[in-house]
């Protein structure tokens, strides 16, 4: 045998190897997908970084740490809750939020929708827009 069909061979050893390493690599991912979701693992990588990230400020002499990490904290959570709140503070403040087609209340070609510039420039409800719509009151 010749320097370059012997090369070949040795090519060609290292392939097969190196793909029998990626199919066994791909079988015990997919094993490893079937017992356990993706949005699982997402959740356990999140919650192990959120616990390393706790010992670390419990570790920290700086108590300004603590009140960064709960405010982010609370604002997750008021992200998270908006919807409900603001629904309370529609609700609380006189203005109801079942106008709203998209949660299933009227389509609102009768009723005139609320808008911010019309407390900064009242007119008479014959001549306001409906904003969803794009045509007058009167029409």
């Amino acid at each position: 045998m010749t320097d370059l069909s012997t090369k070949m061979l040795q090519d060609r050893a290292l392939r097969d190897a190196a793909r029998i390493n990626v199919d066994t690599d791909i079988a015990l991912l997919m094993q490893n997908i079937e017992q356990k979701s993706i949005g699982a693992r997402i959740k356990d990588s999140t919650l192990d970084r959120a616990q390393k990230i706790s010992a670390e400020i419990e570790q920290s002499d700086d108590p300004r740490a603590i009140y960064i990490v709960g405010g982010i904290a609370g604002l997750l959570t008021l992200w998270l809750a908006r919807k409900p709140l603001f629904k309370i503070l529609g609700w609380l403040f006189g203005r109801s939020s079942s106008k709203d087609p998209e949660d299933g209340g009227s389509n609102g070609e009768d009723e005139e929708y609320w808008d911010a510039e019309d407390e900064l420039h009242p007119q008479p409800p014959s001549s306001r827009k409906n904003t969803r719509h794009g045509t007058s009151a009167a029409a």
